[in-house]
């Protein structure tokens, strides 16, 4: 709209010059939430309203017509619904464009994550803790295990540990699953051609 800010609120006519519009009548209502405000000049009559969400003007809808000050009160409050309904509409879709920029970065964040699991040094072996059952595993594992990553998945903790030391990795899988983490535990796992790696 010519000469509105619209990223002010207003409460009454002086918050609009009327320049633009030559000798201009200004008359201002107040309905609920929304202010309106009908600009009449010689040209025509202009019907305002504000739109709003929680408490804090973001628009205006504009209504323009040849004869001055050619809206009823019906057509006020029409307009006045209308802006009831742009306004939920207006928040519904900031909250989901919000929600997809937060899918976005958490995607983002999923890949980087991977990325540094992936490259890391050493083996890295995610195993779900009731099942005992590989659920993922970085390239230096399958690199150094002899394994695809493919056949990795879905491995049983028990087949990567060499038959001398199942008795060592069972007490430290006991000791993992009571603290949450383990320390300074030593075992022997086995390759997939048969040869012990100690760990």
């Amino acid at each position: 709209v010519d000469g509105i800010d619209i990223g002010e609120s207003f409460d009454t006519a002086a918050a609009f010059p009327a320049g633009d519009f030559g000798r201009s009548k200004e008359i201002s209502e107040s309905n609920g939430s929304h202010d309106c405000l009908l600009l009449a000049s010689n040209l025509n009559s202009r019907l305002l309203i504000s739109v709003g969400i929680a408490g804090s003007q973001i628009g205006l809808l504009s209504l323009m017509r040849e004869s001055v000050l050619g809206f009823t009160s019906n057509e006020i409050e029409l307009l006045q619904q209308v802006a009831n309904l742009v306004s939920p509409a207006i928040s519904n879709a900031r909250e989901h464009a919000e929600t997809l920029r937060l899918a976005a970065e958490l995607t983002q964040s999923q890949a980087r994550y991977r990325e540094l699991y992936d490259s890391a040094p050493d083996m890295l072996l995610s195993v779900n803790i009731d099942s005992g059952k590989i659920v993922q595993a970085n390239q230096t594992a399958s690199d150094v295990l002899g394994y695809s990553h493919n056949e990795m998945m879905g491995l049983d903790r028990r087949e990567l540990v060499h038959p001398d030391s199942l008795a060592t990795a069972q007490e430290a899988w006991a000791v993992f699953r009571r603290d949450g983490y383990l320390l300074g535990a030593e075992y022997r796992m086995v390759r997939s051609d048969g040869s012990p790696l100690t760990v």
